[in-house]
């Protein structure tokens, strides 16, 4: 079984959920949605350690059944890549993004443990899409 926090989690992360990019009922109308949330919740997930975190929790079950699905996965790299400043100026600014390319590469890392101790069984058994979107994440 999953871990139904992880399901939240990714629930949270997912940009194409309509709470964020909104709908557009009809041709003519601007959609209607809140974008900007999914990063705030990013940068407070990021803020309370959440990515040091979720690096510990995937390494304890690399290899495992409860490994998260790779749908999750490509969420959870989308959200910890965007968790990532792109420009810090200031020296302990730096450190902070240091930090948190450490976590990037934590997660990432687990990633690759639990896909590279997978069978090849197992994973022909994966979606040749979401295998390609988890691999050009990586």
């Amino acid at each position: 079984g999953e871990c139904v926090i992880l399901e939240v989690l990714a629930m949270v992360f997912d940009r194409k959920k309509i709470f964020y990019k909104g709908s557009k009922p009809s041709w003519n109308v601007n959609p209607i949605g809140l974008p900007e949330v999914r990063q705030q919740m990013i940068s407070k997930f990021r803020a309370l350690r959440g990515f040091a975190n979720l690096a510990t929790y995937l390494s304890a079950r690399a290899s495992t059944p409860q490994f998260p699905s790779l749908d999750m996965i490509h969420l959870f790299l989308g959200a910890t890549y965007e968790a990532i400043p792109t420009h810090a100026n200031v020296s302990d600014q730096a450190a902070k993004v240091r930090a948190m390319e450490d976590n990037a590469i934590r997660v990432a890392r687990a990633i690759m443990n639990h896909m590279g101790s997978a069978s090849e069984e197992k994973l022909k058994r994966q979606s040749h899409d979401i295998l390609n979107k988890v691999r050009y994440d990586l």
